[in-house]
């Protein structure tokens, strides 16, 4: 009998609260992107997403997580949209990414989450390290955006990730490209 009742309750507990849900691709794109006459022109069309690190898939049980491969889409499509992505692995600039993690609370009624993303960019005629840098971009998600803590989580999540892909983009169009112009 008291097996049953603690199921029952365990049973309850998941109905409420629901089950983690990954981070959804569309939402990791970042979307305030500058037109693409803006962004340097040596770099443009120019940049391949090599080696991704990190992330990690979601347990319905237990929270949200992005996952390495949604993470690379993610910023494939970001990069794409802001004009720097080349179709091809040919292109002079090789991007690599380590998604160091993710700081999660671990309940709360606004839930902030932080991303920790390592990137380096190289030019490979010479493979030298043009862009260097890890950034950590912390995004929250109100309780007006969602009433289940799970969906709060998994939102800033992609939150996180999205502001972190848009802080990369911004300072790929900020860096000084006249020591690349060969």
């Amino acid at each position: 009998m008291h097996k049953l009742l603690a199921l029952s309750v365990v049973v309850i507990c998941v109905i409420l609260t629901g089950c983690a849900s990954p981070a959804q691709v569309s939402n990791m794109r970042a979307t305030v992107i500058t037109d693409q006459a803006q962004m340097p022109s040596v770099l443009r069309n120019d940049v391949y997403i090599d080696y991704i690190s990190g992330g990690k898939g979601t347990n319905p049980l237990w929270t949200s997580q992005v996952s390495q491969g949604d993470f690379r889409q993610a910023l494939e499509q970001s990069l794409q949209s802001a004009g720097l992505l080349t179709p091809s692995q040919t292109g002079r600039y090789r991007l690599d990414a380590n998604l160091d993690g993710l700081r999660q609370p671990l309940f709360g009624t606004s839930m902030t989450v932080s991303s920790k993303v390592h990137y380096t960019l190289v030019d490979t005629r010479d493979n030298k390290t043009v862009y260097e840098k890890t950034i950590d971009t912390p995004y929250t998600a109100a309780f007006t955006d969602a009433l289940m803590g799970v969906t709060r989580l998994r939102l800033a999540n992609e939150g996180a990730i999205r502001k972190n892909i848009e802080a990369l983009i911004r300072d790929l169009q900020a860096m000084n490209v006249s020591h690349l112009a060969l």
